[in-house]
């Protein structure tokens, strides 16, 4: 557990004070808010190959304090659809239910499905993304 505080504390992007950790058997749970999707991601990859890590659940939570609009959040994710060359925005459906953005209809590929995943992890204030796309 020690070597996963201190990996968490090593990494500069984690907020490590906001994150609690807890392993059992050498299943790791990460526990805690950060603002940022990115955050919550390189927390992660800061402890999955800590030796004797078996696996880890990534229960942090994506919390923003900033007020979306919901008009401005799709026009956002729009917009770094279409700057991104390896996204079809034609294909792509974009809802917004509060902080919640809602990505539906098809992709060519992986390669789309990540990148139209993180557009919409892009913008501040996003705290959940729920992926409804399906890869032709």
């Amino acid at each position: 557990m020690i070597a996963a505080i201190n990996a968490l504390k090593w990494s500069m992007f984690v907020p490590h004070d906001k994150i609690k950790v807890s392993v059992d058997d050498g299943y790791l749970t990460l526990i805690g808010e950060v603002e940022y999707n990115y955050q919550r991601e390189k927390a992660e990859t800061a402890v999955e190959d800590l030796s004797g890590v078996v696996s880890v659940v990534n229960n942090i939570k994506v919390k923003s304090d900033i007020v979306l609009i919901p008009s401005d959040v799709k026009d956002k994710i729009l917009q770094e659809f279409e700057r991104n060359a390896r996204i079809d925005a034609a294909r792509i459906g974009v809802g917004v239910s509060g902080s919640k953005v809602i990505l539906s209809g098809n992709v060519r590929n992986f390669d789309e499905y990540r990148e139209a995943k993180n557009a919409a992890w892009s913008v501040p204030g996003v705290n959940e993304v729920e992926d409804l796309l399906e890869i032709d």
